[in-house]
């Protein structure tokens, strides 16, 4: 709906600008924002088009200045003049899109296409808001079928043919991408260096590494791009010759998916979004468990996020497959450096080595491995490397850096160790015997990474058996593991144990021989130890053994709620196993194991609540019965026309229960406290409320009566609950459960223990308060709400201000009405508030929508309240006048014939309903020289408000 506050600024627009020219189409390179359309001008043949063709071609030049709050605000303006206007609602959604805003985007692009869905640009925008590598089958599918649509609209345009093999490469259907690609080169009228890289990648993220380097080949351009291109032969090529030389396990083809996903992987890990990063690698590993690039980019994540045992692990799997890789050396290295103790940075220094070995060019090595050789207190090796860089490298800073580095080595080797050598560096080198197990340690792990059991166990026994420490031993243990032969390798780390204790993978490993063995116990000893010490694998191994083997017994539910704490633990040891991603060398089984164990849990949570449930639900039902339900105040308020109705059964239940009947309690009572011989009263009281029959009790009476107005509830679909939510029948109910608890003992009163006639007198008084005093006061009062409504001015003039602001009179002002009172206010009436207000509420109405109908300027409106007396019959009634000024003629034969508009119908048949009449009376003169014409009187009897 259009504002009013645009009209004044329309008019002044078209007042200054009659012929505004509108702005030619913008169209970007994209074809996602649309300027003018040719058929849409002819349409906007009204003002507020014309106001909102202006804000939109405003905006669309902000836009092309990439003004986007300034373009946001107009496209606003004219979306609010022109909601109905395809081309702004599409130039709305492509401005969300371009300002990140996806979710505001899609609104729009949706709109427009259910405004115009031939619109070509909103399938184009919508398509490109769906279409992304990370977006569900379910939105590509969507995306897919947009381009279709858009190509059946403007034909075989090379931008949608483009999109078209990019949403099926998302789709993963490589047949139909490549059909597309090739169907946009026939296409396109020049191909540009970007689309032929594009091109490129595909081929080569699909494996067909001929196709991608022939792509490759055709990038002309010199700079990045051409960088870029040279950069990925050069990779396919070396991992041709790697095959070709048997370097890269060929014992399994690395399926299309795998490579798809480790490509998108290395993307959002150059981003910096490494938790994506990681959960791509882990897809394309489960499809390819040795694919080697997936494994490097998983060790890449895990270091970003400090998980160097994770990071060491994922290089040196890889490095089993692809031992010929130069780069994954040297990030093995780099990652021994970043670990910093000198065991570390021997290993690290020897991964290093192999790097320079694989690529001699990669000079800037050269350097890095002088310094890891200086860290690992080698110095002459360290010295050796600086001289090699200096002599090749010819960058200045990198030359200023090696060039300290000599000074400092060559100072200390020239020093000595006991003459002036820098003490830090001096009090942190290691032995010789250190570096020499370091180096014998590195050169095993890495057999080791490789799968060279042999030649590992040959550069362990190299070693003299005086340096066969802790460390030496753990590793030869792993080997002999590693072989298959337990019993050595527990023996191995049994020794190793012995000299150091802290050994958390010591632990672990021994624990999982043990366990092979059948020895739990032991087993438990070893991994809880592990556990103390930060291995996390044994979070695993312990959370096993508290499950077992995972065979569930029949109601295992029983046995883990009374052993909940053990498996409450078991369960919390995997959360903290698998906190760091499922990744691990055990993640897979850890998260089996966490099914089973919420499973079981799920068993025990479900046992418990519908147990909870059971007891929540037959409270509730007990509840309802007692304290559900509603009251008859709440029946008459929210169903007046119910009121008549449970009138006559509450002035029956005042006449024939309460005022004959239970006043004879009162005079018990008092014969009792006066000691008097109450036999009589006792009787008359037995009598008359419980008689000689069910059928004859007054409580029978009671009861039926409370039947009726339940039956009366029903019948407007309101739930009664008199016992519990009615102040009036449920103290009637109390008061008759009190006199039957005392009704066998009034016959012989006065043979009671004086403690027990106590107890009866206090019984009697509370039954007679109850009946007497709280039921009847509550029963009169119900009935004269029921049938008494007090009128005064505040009320009347409530009920027109309801009227006058109805929205189909704000358009005239309307003034207060002229209320002359000739009767003492409030004044009493027999009837219901809601039927009062209806019936004045369309009398009001009557008056005001005629006098808009038949008058200029404000409307006016009268109400004159007065009294008069039937002469005949002598009963009293309130007059309502309501006057009017309209010319309409209106006859009191018209309202009594219901046949007129304005409701006045409504009002006759309510106002008969209640006793009361209507009628019309043409004004005397001197109304008519105040303007009024007529009046509509209203006849209501009334009422006394003094209780009866």
């Amino acid at each position: 709906m259009i504002s009013f506050r645009h009209i004044p600024g329309l008019c002044l627009m078209l007042l200054l600008m009659p012929t505004q020219p509108t702005a030619q189409p913008l169209e970007p390179a994209a074809d996602v924002l649309a300027g003018s359309g040719d058929g849409v001008q002819d349409a906007l043949d009204n003002s507020f088009k014309k106001m909102a063709r202006i804000r939109n071609n405003a905006a669309l030049r902000h836009f092309e200045n990439k003004d986007y709050p300034a373009a946001l605000r107009l496209f606003r303006e004219a979306y609010e003049l022109d909601a109905e206007n395809p081309e702004i609602v599409n130039n709305m959604g492509y401005l969300f899109h371009i300002l990140g805003n996806d979710q505001e985007a899609l609104h729009y692009y949706e709109i427009a296409l259910k405004l115009e869905p031939e619109r070509y640009v909103a399938h184009i925008n919508l398509a490109d808001l769906l279409a992304r590598r990370d977006s569900k089958q379910e939105a590509l599918t969507r995306a897919a079928d947009l381009l279709i649509r858009a190509r059946e609209l403007k034909g075989n345009k090379a931008s949608v043919i483009l999109r078209q093999a990019r949403v099926a490469a998302y789709r993963g259907q490589i047949d139909e991408a490549e059909r597309f690609y090739q169907e946009y080169v026939d296409t396109v009228e020049e191909l540009t260096d970007k689309k032929r890289l594009e091109i490129g990648d595909f081929y080569r993220d699909s494996g067909r590494e001929e196709k991608a380097v022939e792509w490759y080949r055709q990038v002309q351009d010199t700079g990045a791009l051409g960088r870029r291109a040279a950069k990925r032969i050069w990779k396919i090529e070396v991992e041709r010759q790697a095959r070709k030389y048997g370097w890269v396990s060929t014992h399994k083809e690395v399926p299309h998916t795998a490579r798809m996903l480790a490509t998108r992987a290395r993307i959002e890990h150059s981003k910096g979004r490494h938790e994506q990063a990681r959960q791509l690698a882990q897809q394309a590993l489960e499809l390819a468990p040795h694919f080697a690039e997936a494994l490097i980019t998983r060790g890449d994540v895990l270091k970003e996020q400090g998980n160097w045992r994770g990071a060491e692990l994922s290089y040196l799997k890889a490095l089993a497959v692809d031992h010929a890789n130069a780069e994954l050396h040297a990030k093995l290295g780099d990652l021994y450096l970043a670990m910093g103790s000198p065991v570390h940075n021997a290993e690290g220094a020897f991964f290093l080595e192999q790097a320079l070995q694989l690529k001699p060019e990669w000079t800037s090595l050269r350097l890095k491995l002088a310094q890891a050789h200086q860290a690992s207190g080698n110095l002459s090796a360290a010295l050796i490397h600086v001289n090699r860089f200096l002599a090749e490298t010819t960058v200045d800073k990198e030359k200023k850096e090696a060039l300290a580095l000599k000074d400092s080595l060559v100072r200390l080797l020239a020093q000595g160790a006991d003459e002036g050598s820098d003490p830090a560096v001096l009090e942190s080198s290691p032995t010789q015997e250190d570096l020499t197990v370091a180096m014998a340690t590195g050169r095993a792990r890495a057999h080791m990474a490789r799968g060279e059991l042999d030649a590992a166990m040959a550069v362990i026994d190299h070693l003299p058996q005086a340096a066969r420490n802790a460390e030496v031993l753990s590793l030869e243990a792993r080997i002999l593991h590693a072989a298959g032969n337990l019993e050595q390798a527990g023996k191995r780390l049994e020794a190793s144990l012995k000299l150091n204790d802290e050994q958390p993978g010591a632990h672990e490993q021994l624990g999982l021989i043990l366990m092979t063995q059948g020895r739990i116990q032991h087993a438990r000893e070893h991994f809880t130890r592990a556990e103390e010490l930060g291995d996390r694998n044994s979070l695993y191994h312990l959370a096993k053994l508290d499950f077992g083997d995972g065979e569930l017994p029949f109601a295992v539910w029983v046995w883990d709620l009374i052993h909940l704490d053990r498996l409450l633990s078991a369960r919390a040891r995997l959360d903290a196993y698998l906190f760091e991603g499922e990744d691990q060398v055990y993640g897979g089984a850890a998260l089996g194991l966490k099914e089973v164990a919420d499973g079981r849990l799920l068993s025990v949570v479900i046992a418990v609540a519908i147990l909870l449930l059971l007891t929540i639900v037959g409270s509730a039902l007990t509840w309802i019965r007692i304290r559900g339900g509603h009251g008859l105040m709440r029946l008459i308020q929210k169903h007046p026309e119910s009121g008549p109705e449970v009138q006559r059964v509450l002035s029956a239940i005042r006449h024939e229960v309460l005022k004959h009947n239970t006043m004879v309690l009162t005079g018990l009572v008092e014969a009792v406290e006066a000691g008097e011989d109450p036999s009589d009263k006792a009787a008359r009281l037995h009598n008359s409320l419980f008689g000689t029959s069910r059928d004859e009790a007054v409580l029978r009476r009671l009861l039926g009566y409370k039947e009726q107005l339940e039956q009366i509830g029903r019948q407007y679909g309101v739930r009664l609950n008199l016992e519990g939510r009615d102040p009036a029948i449920s103290s009637l109910l109390k008061g008759f459960e009190q006199l039957e608890r005392v009704d066998s003992l009034l016959f012989r009163m006065e043979f009671l223990p004086a403690g027990q006639k106590s107890r009866m007198l206090a019984t009697l008084r509370e039954a007679s308060d109850l009946l007497n005093v709280h039921g009847y006061e509550a029963i009169r009062s119900l009935l004269d709400q029921l049938r008494i409504l007090e009128v005064d001015e505040t009320l009347l003039g409530a009920i027109f201000r309801g009227v006058s602001r109805e929205p189909a009179f704000g358009s005239r002002p309307i003034g207060q009405p002229l209320i002359q009172v000739a009767v003492p206010m409030p004044v009493a009436v027999a009837i219901p508030r809601q039927a009062f207000e209806d019936i004045f509420s369309n009398l009001f109405r009557n008056a005001i929508d005629s006098s808009i109908r038949h008058l200029e300027g404000e409307i006016q409106v009268g109400l004159r309240v007065s009294d008069d007396v039937d002469p005949i019959t002598g009963l009293a009634n309130v007059v309502f006048r309501i006057l009017d000024r309209s010319p309409q003629q209106l006859t009191t034969e018209m309202i009594r014939g219901r046949f007129i508009e304005g409701g006045l119908g409504i009002a006759a048949d309510l106002v008969s309903k209640f006793e009361g009449s209507l009628d019309v009376e043409a004004l005397e003169q001197e109304d008519g020289d105040e303007g009024w014409r007529k009046a509509v009187v209203l006849y209501l009897p009334k009422m006394e408000t003094e209780g009866s």
